[in-house]
Parts: C-alpha cells; sequence; structure tokens
C-alpha cells in the first residue's frame, strides 16, 4: 500500500509506524477484501472498528454534480 502523498510504502499492514491504527486496519482489510473491492470504494475504519452503525458514503455518491 502507498500513502496518498506517496511519503511511505509498506507491504505488511503492521508496518505504519507513525500510524498505529488508521493504517494498518485499512491496509489489512484491502489485503483481505481485494478481489471485492470496486473502484471508489469507501474503507471506513470507524465502521470496521465498530465505532459507528453505518460505513461512510463515497464523495461520489454525495458530491454535487
Amino acid at each position: 500500500m502507498i500513502d496518498a502523498q506517496c511519503r511511505s510504502c509498506a507491504y505488511d499492514p503492521y508496518d505504519w509506524p507513525r500510524d498505529p491504527r488508521t493504517k494498518p486496519n485499512a491496509h489489512q482489510y484491502i489485503a483481505d477484501h481485494w478481489s471485492t473491492l470496486k473502484d471508489g470504494d469507501v474503507i471506513d475504519v470507524e465502521y470496521l472498528l465498530g465505532e459507528t452503525l453505518r460505513p461512510k458514503p463515497s464523495e461520489r455518491e454525495t458530491a454535487p454534480i
């Protein structure tokens, strides 16, 4: 996985030393669900960890045209 600003890259989901929560959980989810993910899918770590009841919608659905 490559960080959005290309400042770091990791093959191991737990090799994100500056972010012990969001990136490792998102990275592991992506690795486990790679074959079913679609372009533009949202990986909502708060939802995955049970902190919210519903996943956040994608901006492709909520942004004005």
